[in-house]
């Protein structure tokens, strides 16, 4: 085992606590592990032992160029600084690292294995910490603001659902695969649904009906009545599992609450300023991370809740340019490897891969899931799982 594939593994079993501050200078865990696992990554390049690639390195190249031309607008031009430079040394680092030490299908399944493993302990504590939060009142972390209801992780129940949502991405394709046993493939399935409901974040419970959607649809030429019923019946038995679990919060009615205009006229008001300044620079925007400065926030809220309106707001036209190619690019070539991929277990991977990107996508339309490690995790798989099949496939034809 290397000492890269070694700090990967690290890096991946530590992003759960991706929002859990533990210095002045905001870093998690896991940066420390991707950090040196990508110092290693120039070290072995400047002994020629390991060139650093990047698929779509150039599409990242622009998207940042259009960045830093947003500064001239910013109105916090230290801040913006701050915030690109965040950008640079900690997401596009750890898609660097992620996206060169994955170098063949071995790994990247191996990949999906340890996340696996990350769903099944970031789940179960979730639903230990909402068995002590609803019925015997315990606050297992106090300093965490936004702990009470069920469940928290290490941040709010939002992020915490954000983040099973997107292993419920890669176990809809997965879990078939490697689960030996379809039963076995079907209770994990099954436990990560009930995490994502348990969270009651809407943008991941909308995620996830859009994926089984997306699921369905990919292969519905192929069911039988008989599975079509089946299907039907599965929905409604989750649908009984959530009111059931639901009872001890009828009252509040909690989940229901959440999707209601009321509960959404603060979120509402403070987008009103991000479109308002959109109006005033539409160009080169109003410099990155400052939002929340204009939106009577403080820098503590350095996005607006979608990826697109963060995109207009921060650089303009040029950022959401840049953008919008990086999307369309990523998809027509993921799509283009999917229809030559030779074997149904490369198929599956990047079909998978594909799935974690969407999940991210659509999250992040309704929350600021973009800024996390988690994103920029399922962003680099499924840059380097496009990347090693088509390899592969150039090797067989060879």
């Amino acid at each position: 085992m290397s000492l890269s594939y070694l700090l990967l593994i690290l890096t991946i079993l530590t992003l759960p606590v991706d929002i859990v501050q533990f210095s002045a200078l905001n870093l998690r865990p896991w940066n420390l592990f991707a950090f040196l696992g990508f110092v290693l990554l120039l070290i072995n390049l400047f002994k020629k032992r390991e060139p650093i690639r990047a698929p779509f390195g150039w599409l990242f190249f622009l998207y940042l160029l259009a960045n830093i031309v947003s500064l001239f607008n910013s109105v916090a031009i230290s801040y913006s600084v701050i915030q690109l430079l965040k950008i640079i040394f900690i997401d596009v680092t750890l898609y660097l690292f992620i996206v060169n030490v994955i170098n063949n299908t071995e790994i990247l399944e191996r990949v999906y294995k340890y996340l696996g493993l990350v769903g099944i302990y970031v789940g179960g504590f979730g639903i230990v910490q909402m068995v002590a939060a609803w019925y015997f009142h315990l606050n297992w972390m106090p300093w965490n603001y936004n702990l009470i209801g069920p469940p928290a992780w290490f941040t709010e129940k939002t992020w915490y659902g954000n983040f099973m949502v997107m292993i419920f991405a890669y176990s809809l394709i997965l879990a078939p695969v490697f689960f030996k046993r379809r039963w076995l493939a079907v209770a994990f399935n099954l436990f990560v649904v009930f995490c994502v409901l348990i969270s009651t974040s809407r943008s991941a419970i909308v995620a996830m009906i859009a994926l089984l959607a997306l699921n369905e649809a990919s292969k519905w030429r192929d069911l039988s009545a008989r599975k079509v019923i089946g299907r039907v019946l599965l929905l409604i038995l989750l649908g009984g599992m959530l009111a059931l679990m639901m009872v001890p919060q009828l009252q509040s009615s909690t989940i229901w609450s959440r999707f209601t205009a009321e509960r959404n006229q603060d979120r509402t008001s403070v987008v009103d300023v991000a479109v308002n300044a959109i109006y005033q620079h539409p160009i080169i925007g109003n410099g990155i991370g400052t939002w929340g400065e204009a939106a009577g926030l403080s820098m503590r809220w350095p996005a607006t809740f979608n990826i697109f309106l963060t995109a207009l707001y921060d650089g303009g036209a040029a950022v959401f340019s840049a953008l919008a190619l990086m999307i369309i690019i990523f998809f027509w070539q993921t799509y283009h490897v999917l229809c030559q991929a030779k074997n149904d277990n490369s198929a599956v991977l990047l079909k998978a891969s594909l799935f974690g990107v969407v999940s991210v996508f659509i999250v992040s339309q309704f929350h600021p899931y973009y800024l996390s490690g988690y994103a920029w995790l399922a962003i680099a798989i499924a840059a380097v799982a496009a990347y090693v099949i088509k390899k592969d496939s150039l090797k067989e034809k060879n």
